[in-house]
């Protein structure tokens, strides 16, 4: 779509359509997250296979902690 020879005004409005789109019947993964419940939700998360705790690496060792308390 951006690689084509389009004017860029007609591309522009071609993606905005698109995202629209795609943010309407694809929405991906919604939550809302308090601080409190971050260790919950990313236990929910791990539990349900969208995560690992290989993607929680760079996560403070506090939170790594209340994460295995609550797994």
């Amino acid at each position: 779509m951006l690689s084509s020879n389009e004017k860029p005004s007609t591309k522009f409005w071609k993606l905005a359509k698109q995202i629209k789109k795609d943010q309407k019947y694809n929405p991906g993964v919604r939550m809302s997250i308090r601080k409190d419940e971050v260790p919950i939700d990313l236990a929910n998360l791990i539990k349900k296979g969208i995560i690992t705790k290989d993607d929680l690496t760079d996560f403070s060792p506090e939170l790594l902690q209340d994460l295995e308390n609550v797994l």
